[in-house]
C-alpha cells in the first residue's frame, strides 16, 4: 500500500511539473514579442514570405534567408491555416508563438523520456531531469520566440532517443531498414538547420567505431548509409544556397559577410580562464574575455538579458531597472534572481562535470564498447567542439560569439549521468534541493 501511494505521488509530481512547464511556456507566448528574440524580425519575415508569397525570401528581405527551410515551411503552413480566422498581425504573431510554445514542450518530454531510458528505475534522476529541463533558460527562451533552433535541438534529441530506445532492441542497429530510417530523419534535420551535421558525423563515427569493435560489416555499412541518405536529402538545398547566396555548408552566411574583413585574435587565456565577476553582474559583457564564463552564464542564467518583457520593464521606476551593455533594460529584481541562480547552479555544474567524468571513465573501462554511453560521449564532445569552432571561426567578441542555445541538447543528454552520479542519500538530498531551488528561482525570473 505504501509503495502504491508512493507511485501515485510520483506520477502526480511528474504531471504537475509537466503542467507547470506547459503553463510557463504558453503564458510567455502571449507576453514575449518574438521580435525581441535574436534576429526575431528576420525569422518572422521568412515565414511571412513563404505563407503569403509562396516563395523563399531573398537576403535583402531577410538576412536569415540562407537558413534551411523546413521549420519555416511548417510555421508558414500554420500561418496559412490560421489566416482563415486571424486577421491582424498581432494575433498572427501570438498564434505562431503559441505553436512554438507547444513545440517547446516536446523538448521537455523528450528530456524526461531520455532520463527514463538512460537511468531505468532511478525515479529520482527522472524527476530531476524533468524539473531541470522545464526551467532550463535556453529551453524557456527557445519556446518563447519564433526560431528554427528549437526544432533542430528537439530533432537531435529525438533521433538519439529513437536510436537508443529502438536500435538496440532486436539488434535493429544492424538492419538496413533502420539505417535508412535514421538517415531520413537526419536528412530532415539538415533541412531544418545545418547544426544537425554534428549529429550525422557523430552517428557515422559511432557506427564505424562499433564496426571495428564488433567486427561487423553491417554496422560499417549502416554508418555509410546514414551519411549518404542524409546527404542526398540535404543536397538540393545546399545547391540552392550556392546558387542564391554564393556559399554552401556555411554556419552563418550573414556573419561571414559582415565580418569577412575582420582579423581579431581571441583574448589571452580565453579558453583557460573563468571570470568570477559574473556572479556580481550576470550579463554581457562581464566574462566576455573567457569562453567558459560565457558558457556557464548563458547556460544557467540569461547572459544576453533577453528573456523579459521590455514593455513592462520600461514602466518601472528608474531606480528599479538597469540598462545593460547590449542596450537591454532589465529589472533589478530579475538581476538579483539571476545572480542567485548562478550561485546555486554551481552545484548543478559540478554534478554535470562529475557525470561527464563518470561517463568517460565507463567508456575507458569498457574499452570503447559499442554502447549508448559511447554515443553520448561522442555527441557531447562533438557539440562542445562545434561551439568552440564557431567562436574560433568568427573571433570577434560580440553577443553572437557564443550562445548555448546552439548546443542546448547537451543539457538533457548529460542530465541522467549528472543526477544519477551517486545513489548516496546525501548526494541526492543536495542535488535534489539544489535543482528544486534553482527551478523555483528560474520560474520567478522567466515568468514574463
Amino acid at each position: 500500500m505504501v509503495l502504491y501511494r508512493t507511485t501515485i505521488f510520483r506520477s502526480v509530481l511528474v504531471l504537475a511539473i509537466l503542467v507547470f512547464a506547459a503553463y510557463l511556456r504558453i503564458h510567455n507566448a502571449f507576453f514575449f514579442n518574438p521580435y525581441w528574440g535574436y534576429d526575431g524580425g528576420a525569422h518572422l519575415t521568412y515565414i511571412e514570405t513563404l505563407a503569403q508569397d509562396g516563395r523563399l525570401p531573398t537576403m535583402q528581405e531577410s538576412y536569415v534567408a540562407w537558413h534551411e527551410p523546413l521549420y519555416y515551411m511548417f510555421m508558414a503552413w500554420w500561418w496559412r491555416v490560421s489566416a482563415h480566422w486571424i486577421h491582424t498581425s498581432a494575433s498572427m504573431r501570438d498564434m505562431l508563438s503559441l505553436v512554438q510554445a507547444i513545440v517547446g514542450m516536446i523538448f521537455v518530454v523528450l528530456a524526461y523520456r531520455w532520463a527514463q531510458i538512460t537511468a531505468p528505475g532511478n525515479r529520482f534522476t527522472h524527476l530531476c531531469a524533468l524539473l531541470f529541463a522545464s526551467v532550463l533558460p535556453g529551453s524557456v527562451l527557445l519556446s518563447a520566440y519564433v526560431t528554427n533552433e528549437l526544432a533542430v535541438q528537439i530533432g537531435m534529441l529525438g533521433v538519439v532517443v529513437v536510436v537508443v530506445r529502438f536500435g538496440f532492441h532486436k539488434q535493429r542497429l544492424y538492419h538496413i531498414s533502420f539505417a535508412l530510417l535514421v538517415g531520413m530523419l537526419c536528412g530532415l534535420l539538415l533541412l531544418t538547420k545545418l547544426t544537425a551535421l554534428i549529429l550525422v558525423g557523430v552517428l557515422a563515427a559511432w557506427f564505424w567505431l562499433g564496426a571495428l569493435r564488433m567486427h561487423s560489416f553491417q554496422l560499417f555499412r549502416n554508418g555509410v548509409l546514414i551519411v549518404v541518405v542524409a546527404g542526398v536529402i540535404a543536397l538540393p538545398w545546399q545547391i540552392y544556397r550556392q546558387h542564391a547566396f554564393g556559399t554552401a555548408f556555411t554556419i552563418n552566411n550573414y556573419e561571414q559577410q559582415m565580418h569577412a574583413q575582420e582579423s581579431q585574435t581571441l583574448p589571452q587565456n580565453f579558453f583557460t580562464s573563468f571570470d568570477t565577476h559574473i556572479f556580481g553582474y550576470p550579463f554581457w559583457n562581464t566574462g566576455s574575455q573567457s569562453f567558459f564564463t560565457m558558457l556557464y552564464a548563458d547556460t544557467f542564467a540569461d547572459y544576453q538579458g533577453i528573456l523579459h518583457n521590455p514593455d513592462t520593464v520600461i514602466l518601472l521606476p528608474e531606480q528599479d531597472r538597469m540598462q545593460l551593455a547590449n542596450q537591454q533594460i532589465v529589472s533589478l529584481r530579475q538581476a538579483r534572481i539571476l545572480r542567485t541562480m548562478l550561485y546555486i547552479a554551481l552545484g548543478l555544474c559540478a554534478a554535470y562535470i562529475l557525470g561527464l567524468v563518470r561517463l568517460g571513465a565507463y567508456i575507458v573501462r569498457t574499452h570503447f564498447k559499442f554502447t549508448k554511453e559511447l554515443l553520448v560521449l561522442l555527441l557531447s564532445i562533438g557539440l562542445l567542439a562545434a561551439l568552440i569552432y564557431n567562436v574560433v571561426q568568427y573571433p570577434f567578441l560580440e553577443r553572437g560569439t557564443l550562445k548555448t542555445i546552439f548546443i542546448l541538447v547537451l543539457m538533457p543528454l548529460l542530465a541522467p549521468y549528472a543526477f544519477s552520479f551517486s545513489r548516496n542519500k546525501v548526494y541526492q538530498l543536495v542535488i535534489g534541493t539544489t535543482t528544486t531551488a534553482y527551478a523555483m528561482l528560474a520560474a520567478l525570473a522567466f515568468w514574463i
